[in-house]
């Protein structure tokens, strides 16, 4: 499909979702906005490709994760690429590079991931497919795509190769484990993740003390130390708890201390890159500014530990001091080595969350598909 046929798609399925088929202005701007940054790539096309391959895995049953830019883009909502419990409304920018680049990941039952893989190559026949995988037919495979005009299909080895395609566009395709287990928990118990949890009280409180053991992805003891000392109090506290321990800090990343120190109350404290950006552009507008080239160097030069590595050069710390920023701010982004993406935590928080019910629910059905089994990402 030609990229403006998927962006008509998508429109009439914006159009659709509302009534009177008026959209608000925050939408249309929101489209219109990432329309101008994906019609100039393939991204779109993956968008397209991921929503086939999400209606089809949940028509057996099975489940699927996209990491990148989709969780943060209205256009992938509505094409259904992204988790239906995304947020559109994180700043897509963050993930500007990705989309230039064209790279995305996708994660699959190891059930579902001969015919994902199909789907991908089906659907990206107009290209040249190089795929490069290990020695295990469900491995991490990259799919890398050429034009027809420049290469011919090819099975090439990861382990040889991948430094030399490493800058093509490409769909990653991850078979995922627990995404199995998933699946197991959901047939043994008769109850969908969807409709795990239900506002019980109990599932919070048992997250919020740290009795992880067994919870896919946060069942670290940095997570657990960290929820013992913060004593979160909501959604939002565990979130930005999960996000600095999958994160992390120069010297002991392993640690509270930077967090404790950083000079905010927890619940402004800018753990992931998208509440840096946001959180410099709130300032730059309450002073008249609405360009964002500061907000977007600051939060990619934090995300990716520059100013752990080289300190914050002096224009820089000046230009965030003059908007209002503490100089425990300023020491607390130079302790950054790494930011982790906002929507990729939540997952981890809503998996979470669901996994917790079914444990307390069913402890023994719980404990044989996820607690007497060697772990697995």
């Amino acid at each position: 499909m030609k990229h403006q046929e998927i962006f008509d798609k998508a429109y009439h399925i914006l159009i659709d979702l509302y009534a009177a088929g008026k959209p608000d202005i925050w939408c249309l701007n929101r489209f219109y906005s990432e329309k101008m940054i994906l019609q100039e790539s393939d991204y779109i096309r993956y968008f397209d490709l991921f929503g086939n391959i999400r209606r089809r895995a949940e028509e057996l049953g099975e489940h699927i994760f996209v990491r990148g830019v989709a969780d943060s883009s209205l256009i992938a909502f509505l094409l259904e690429a992204a988790d239906p419990d995304s947020d559109p409304n994180l700043p897509f920018e963050m993930d500007f590079h990705s989309v230039f680049l064209e790279n995305i990941q996708l994660g699959v039952s190891r059930r579902f991931f001969k015919e994902a893989r199909k789907m991908i190559c089906d659907y990206m026949a107009d290209k040249a497919i190089v795929t490069l995988k290990g020695d295990d037919d469900i491995s991490l495979t990259w799919l890398c795509f050429l034009e027809k005009s420049e290469s011919k299909d090819a099975v090439l080895s990861i382990k040889n190769n991948a430094q030399l395609f490493e800058n093509l566009p490409r769909i990653t395709l991850a078979p995922t484990p627990t995404l199995d287990k998933y699946r197991e928990i959901e047939t043994v118990t008769g109850v969908k993740m969807d409709d795990a949890y239900g506002g019980d009280k109990d599932v919070f409180s048992a997250l919020a003390d740290g009795e992880l053991d067994g919870i896919p992805n946060i069942n670290t003891e940095i997570v657990k130390k960290l929820f013992q000392t913060f004593k979160p109090q909501d959604y939002d506290d565990m979130l930005k708890l999960i996000g600095y321990a999958l994160g992390s800090c120069i010297g002991d990343n392993q640690s509270e201390k930077p967090l404790a120190e950083c000079g905010f109350p927890l619940s402004n404290v800018p753990v992931f890159r998208e509440d840096m950006y946001d959180m410099i552009c709130e300032k730059l507008r309450d002073r008249g500014f609405y360009e964002v080239g500061l907000a977007y160097e600051v939060a990619q030069n934090t995300r990716r530990g520059v100013y752990a590595r080289k300190g914050l050069d002096e224009s820089t710390r000046q230009a965030l001091l003059s908007l209002g920023f503490n100089t425990e701010f300023c020491s607390y982004i130079e302790k950054v080595t790494y930011m982790f993406p906002k929507a990729h935590a939540a997952s981890y928080l809503r998996d979470a969350i669901a996994m917790m019910w079914y444990k307390l629910h069913y402890p023994d059905e719980y404990s044989r598909i996820f607690m007497n089994r060697s772990e697995e990402t």
